[in-house]
């Protein structure tokens, strides 16, 4: 049966992480890979990650250290609408790019629509 590794806080800040955490975030920071990472966490802790474990852990500490003032929130919900809203109209398009590169026929977008048109005729997705 495998152990499985003891629920870890994730501090709030640099200085609230614990010390495999802040190894952690040192060494990535340093630019070190996923594979000398995970041997040096389980040589501190005991416990040996699955794959994605450090990756995702990583990324929750950092995105735990952002605290936004109070007065930024409303700007911040606008600005994640406002970025929404610009891919939502350029989602197809880059579908339609991404389809091509990987050999698919040549689709022009109308904006809009989730709609692919090739020159044979309409090609709907959804």
């Amino acid at each position: 049966m495998t152990k499985l590794a003891n629920a870890r806080v994730i501090g709030r800040s640099y200085d609230e992480c614990s010390e495999e955490d802040k190894i952690l975030l040192d060494l990535r920071d340093a630019g070190k890979g996923w594979t000398e990472i995970r041997a040096e966490w389980e040589k501190l802790t005991g416990d040996k990650t699955g794959h994605s474990t450090l990756p995702n852990r990583y990324a929750r500490l950092k995105s735990n250290f952002v605290v936004i003032r109070e007065e930024d929130n409303q700007i911040l919900l606008e600005a994640k609408i406002d970025v929404e809203a610009a891919f939502e109209k350029e989602k197809w398009g880059l579908i339609a790019a991404a389809m091509e590169k990987k050999g698919a026929d040549s689709y022009r977008v109308s904006t809009g629509s989730p709609d692919l048109y090739s020159s044979d005729g309409l090609l709907t997705l959804l």
